[in-house]
């Protein structure tokens, strides 16, 4: 029963409910999903529109000066983090909850998703990606990115971009 299913995860997060959100997309199940969850005190807060394109057809962006590599452990996650915090001005507590997800996150079996590191020659961390690959495997959703001010309008985002597109070449 789909309300015993979304009592049952409303109650798992419990206390902490007012950290938790709802993604729903467009073949989230029940098709009612946004409605139920209104009746349970949810509120809409955005909606997103999203561009798809398939991955053969995905242009491919010149060689750039900068390496792309998924982050995977504490001190890889931690830089991505440190991008977030200084574009998005996340406070000390927010810094430290977003790196216990993330590594909860990269050590589940079977994850399906991953965050990417852009890092300037000298080893600085200048920007950071985010993705997530559909149940079925036929989708990969980029979940955002974030390039230092500095750093932008100088390939940066292409690199994480194509990053990606060759990522989801690769899980096919």
């Amino acid at each position: 029963d789909a309300d015993e299913k979304i009592s049952k995860i409303i109650d798992f997060y419990g206390t902490k409910r007012k950290n938790f959100s709802w993604w729903v997309g467009p073949k989230s199940q029940p098709d009612d999903l946004s409605l139920r969850l209104e009746s349970k005190g949810f509120t809409l807060e955005d909606v997103y529109v999203g561009l798809a394109i398939s991955v053969h057809q995905a242009p491919s962006f010149k060689k750039s000066d900068w390496t792309v590599k998924e982050a995977l452990t504490e001190p890889e996650l931690r830089n991505h983090v440190s991008i977030n915090a200084e574009v998005w001005g996340m406070d000390s507590a927010s810094i430290e909850a977003s790196i216990r997800e993330k590594m909860s996150y990269v050590s589940l079996p079977g994850r399906r998703g991953g965050y990417i590191v852009a890092y300037h020659n000298t080893g600085l961390p200048i920007g950071n990606g985010t993705y997530r690959i559909s149940s079925g495997g036929q989708t990969m959703y980029l979940i955002g990115s974030a390039v230092l001010p500095e750093y932008r309008n100088k390939g940066v985002y292409h690199s994480l971009l194509q990053y990606r597109i060759n990522k989801s070449k690769e899980e096919g």
